[in-house]
């Protein structure tokens, strides 16, 4: 115990890709409720393996590429420095 599990990464690729659309004005919610869907996330990077308990992830969003109504987003995630513990 005390690390956290690369699997688990993904959950935190997704969250941050609901928060940074929040970010832009642009709710999860009000996605849905205008009737559109976002479409799962494609993976093939690699993850920065497994973090020790209090380590730091950072989680990067961009959005890639757009063109017409659609659009890619690049979400990355990086080991940062351990806490105080």
């Amino acid at each position: 115990m005390g690390i956290v599990h690369h699997g688990a990464y993904l959950t935190y690729l997704e969250a941050a890709r609901v928060e940074y659309l929040r970010a832009l004005g642009y709710p999860y919610e009000r996605v849905r409720d205008e009737g559109n869907r976002l479409l799962g996330h494609r993976g093939g990077g690699a993850l920065p393996g497994a973090a020790a308990l209090d380590e730091e992830v950072d989680v990067a969003v961009r959005v890639a590429s757009a063109k017409g109504a659609t659009f890619q987003m690049g979400v990355s995630a990086t080991r940062g420095r351990r806490g105080p513990c």
